[in-house]
C-alpha cells in the first residue's frame, strides 16, 4: 500500500488558539475528503516551546499540527494511505496564515 506524506513548515504572525485550530482541522479534513477517528487532541506547549500542538487520527492515518509561538511558525504533518494533492494543501494552509 502506498502512503502520501507532507511535512510543511510555515512562518505565521497569527496567535493560534484552540478554536482556530479546530476550524483548520475541520476545513482541512473536509478538503481532503477524509474521515476522523475519535476526537481532535490539542495540548498546550511547555515553557521551552510555548504554543499549541494538535493531532487527529484519520481513517487513513494522521494529521498533526504544531504552533511554536516564540518562533512564529507552524508545522503541519499529514500522513495518509489516501492520495491528496500537496499543492492544494499548501495553498489552503497559506490562506489561514
Amino acid at each position: 500500500m502506498l502512503s502520501y506524506h507532507l511535512l510543511l513548515q510555515e512562518e505565521t504572525n497569527k496567535n493560534w488558539n484552540r478554536k482556530e485550530i479546530k476550524k483548520l482541522f475541520d476545513d482541512l479534513i473536509g478538503l481532503l475528503e477524509m474521515r476522523k477517528l475519535g476526537r481532535l487532541h490539542i495540548e498546550k506547549g511547555d515553557e521551552e516551546l510555548p504554543g499549541l500542538t494538535a493531532s487527529q487520527i484519520i481513517c487513513t492515518s494522521h494529521i498533526c499540527f504544531h504552533h511554536f509561538s516564540n518562533e512564529k511558525e507552524i508545522w503541519l504533518d499529514i500522513l495518509s494511505c489516501k492520495f491528496f494533492d500537496k499543492k492544494e494543501v499548501k495553498k489552503f494552509i497559506r490562506s489561514y496564515l
